[in-house]
């Protein structure tokens, strides 16, 4: 190069390299040189790459430029349409938790019989941001070529004083307020329970609402169906509207070359030509920019299941008497045979198939309770209640008492009078205990107090236990019924 000015550089393109006339009589023929004139309208690409020896560092470099050659005579091609249409907004999501914060991992997870779920719904506005964000970026483009389009409508020299400007100068779609969002977005829970219909706010990331229409349940813990129909959530597409409008003003002076017309022939020469003066009007062009979009989020669905509680009522016979019967006559008596006077223990249990599939937890219970409702001889009403308490986290027995002579013993189901050998519980006839099962969520399963026939859980046999009265506790020689005492 010279001085480091400039630098040896071969230049390529589709444009003719001619020697031509650049003004005052000099003629060029460096590369490079392209005369306008004898050029074609239209879009050309020109690469220049150094090949200066002098400057090896620079050997390869390249540059490339995009010309524009375009006919004053002819008016721009005119711009495209202002962008709009449909834009995608994402899905949201659904979630449901229990009512200690576990999220359900499947649909086939659920929750207790009444629990209520806590059904999280999810919006992503990161997501509709993203959508605004290209929307206006699209707007900016159209603007930015309408702009252009002017500039070439209204090209110097002709035109001066050129101004095109915009209103509003920006779009903003996400806070223009024409952009129209819902109001709200509805959330539907059905299922075999309550119906509930809750409303969200579309422009919140994460809302929650606690669903409490648990009421029927769809299947026991070892997976025994109870109800065909699962509890189903379930949210629908919204759609935001985004119409926007922009202003498009253009002022420029149209200006040309006429005769002056205050110019005077001198009469000594009167072929000489008037001279020229600049005459500029003043005009306008308006257009306008106008067009909407719809960003459509859509809705999501899930389902999940509701778990019955239950638990196992039993009797048990007391050490005692378990070891009476081991030596007594009645060799073929079952386990559920006793005789009238001796004291009927009650058990409710936690058996391994009440678990929980999921939580792997036991349902919680907070009352328990066994009862008798009977007629014994005499048509005597035999009746009692006995609540019972936690012997262990997963069974719950009777209170204990102080027993005089015995000390402490765990209190039966029995009472005195069913023992009576007048008006007792009768010799060969058979009778029952029923028990009550108080679960968390204000659940009830088995035989409400006195009600026989209100049965409320999966299986009979566990809140009721049959038994037979084989033979009196006072045909035992020596032994009294220690109920009485």
């Amino acid at each position: 190069g010279e001085n480091g000015s400039s630098l040896t550089t071969k230049w390529e393109s589709a444009l003719p390299n001619t020697p031509y006339d650049t003004g005052g009589g000099i003629t060029t023929d460096k590369l490079g040189m392209f005369h306008a004139a004898t050029i074609k309208p239209g879009t050309y690409t020109v690469r220049g790459t150094v090949t200066d020896a002098y400057a090896m560092e620079y050997v390869g470099c390249s540059l490339t430029v995009t010309i524009e050659v375009i006919d004053p005579s002819k008016p721009p091609d005119p711009p495209d349409p202002p962008p709009g249409g449909e834009r995608d907004g994402g899905k949201m999501k659904i979630k449901v938790y229990d009512s200690e914060n576990r999220l359900l991992t499947s649909t086939a997870d659920g929750v207790w019989e009444r629990e209520p779920a806590r059904i999280e719904v999810e919006i992503d506005q990161a997501k509709i941001d993203t959508v605004f964000s290209k929307i206006d970026s699209d707007i900016k483009k159209a603007m930015d070529e309408r702009k252009a389009y002017f500039e070439k409508l209204y090209p110097a020299p002709d035109y001066e004083d050129v101004v095109i400007s915009f209103e509003p100068p920006s779009w903003q779609s996400k806070t223009s307020a024409t952009t129209a969002w819902p109001a709200s977005i509805p959330l539907q829970v059905t299922g075999p329970g309550i119906a509930r219909s809750f409303m969200l706010n579309p422009k919140l990331g994460v809302q929650s609402n606690n669903y409490d229409g648990t009421t029927t349940p769809t299947l026991t813990t070892w997976n025994a169906t109870l109800n065909s129909s699962d509890y189903v959530v379930k949210t629908e597409p919204f759609t935001i509207h985004v119409p926007y409008k922009v202003d498009v003003s253009v002022t420029y002076n149209k200006c040309e070359e006429i005769d002056d017309p205050n110019w005077v022939a001198d009469p000594d020469n009167p072929d000489d030509a008037p001279p020229k003066i600049k005459q500029c009007t003043p005009g306008a062009d308006r257009d306008t920019l106008s067009n909407a979009y719809q960003i459509t989020v859509q809705g999501d669905q899930t389902q999940f299941e509701v778990y019955e509680p239950n638990a196992r009522g039993y009797m048990e016979h007391t050490a005692e008497w378990m070891e009476y019967e081991a030596r007594d006559r009645y060799k073929n008596s079952q386990p559920n045979d006793f005789y009238a006077g001796e004291r009927i223990l009650v058990r409710i249990q936690l058996d391994p198939r009440h678990v929980h599939p999921f939580s792997g937890k036991y349902p919680r219970i907070v009352s328990a309770s066994g009862w008798i409702s009977e007629v014994g001889q005499k048509s005597t009403v035999l009746q009692s209640l006995l609540p019972l308490q936690p012997s262990t986290p997963t069974l719950w027995k009777g209170a204990q008492q102080m027993v005089p002579k015995l000390g402490m013993r765990e209190v039966g189901v029995d009472t005195p009078l069913m023992g009576d050998k007048q008006r007792g519980f009768m010799k060969g006839s058979s009778y029952a205990v029923y028990y009550q099962v108080g679960f968390a969520f204000n659940v009830q399963k088995g035989f409400p107090y006195l009600d026989k026939s209100g049965l409320s859980g999966h299986d009979q046999a566990d809140y009721r236990s049959p038994f037979r009265i084989i033979a009196n506790a006072w045909e035992r020689q020596g032994i009294r019924n220690h109920t009485s005492q």
